[in-house]
């Protein structure tokens, strides 16, 4: 059904490098139930020894950092890890300001004359994949049934809906419009509804 095809770069490598320079390696390695230079050796590339699945989950759920998760996936070409278990209506805003300040983070550097070192395109990355990962947990809480009516209350500064449900866009926008007689009103929250849907 689908084609994952592994990728000739080594991002699971990188990510690895990436981890072990990111983390106090002896923390993780005592938390996870390992020797700290077993973990070293096993994040080493260059090194025979690699982490099992186990050992992956345990890190990542330790760490609560997804970057050997991600560069695994990128190993196979796909997308970055969305824990969906952070999608809730009230985090909507903490995802859509994630998701900007990496975009706006990127777009810096897209622009910066500086040279691609290989820090500056982990950084790159990493921004990537957290915006990334924001936008997907956004979507997947505007899917949810309460997950609509949380992206209206939270869009505008009126509070309506308790409990009720609008069955049009209208209906909101004239509630919206009683609150606020102004075009630019009506404008923007049609805007936000429209993102929302």
């Amino acid at each position: 059904m689908f084609d994952y095809e592994t990728s000739k770069h080594a991002h699971f490598d990188a990510a690895c490098r990436a981890f072990a320079l990111a983390h106090n390696l002896e923390a993780v390695a005592v938390a996870t139930g390992m020797r700290p230079q077993v973990l070293r050796n096993k994040l080493n590339p260059e090194q025979p020894h690699q982490l099992n699945c186990n050992e992956l989950l345990a890190i990542t759920d330790y760490t609560e950092d997804a970057r050997l998760l991600d560069g695994l996936l990128s190993q196979i070409n796909c997308l970055p890890s969305v824990p969906v278990n952070n999608a809730t209506p009230g985090n909507m805003q903490l995802c859509a300001l994630n998701a900007t300040a990496g975009i706006g983070a990127i777009a810096g550097q897209a622009v910066s004359t500086e040279s691609m070192t290989s820090a500056r395109r982990t950084q790159i990355l990493d921004r990537a994949r957290d915006a990334i990962r924001s936008l997907s947990v956004l979507a997947y809480t505007v899917e949810l049934p309460e997950g609509w009516h949380a992206a209206i209350k939270i869009t505008g500064s009126w509070n309506k809906l308790r409990g009720e449900a609008y069955k049009t866009e209208q209906q909101a926008l004239d509630d919206a419009l009683e609150h606020n007689r102004t075009a630019e009103s009506r404008l923007c929250l049609k805007t936000k509804i429209y993102l929302a849907q």
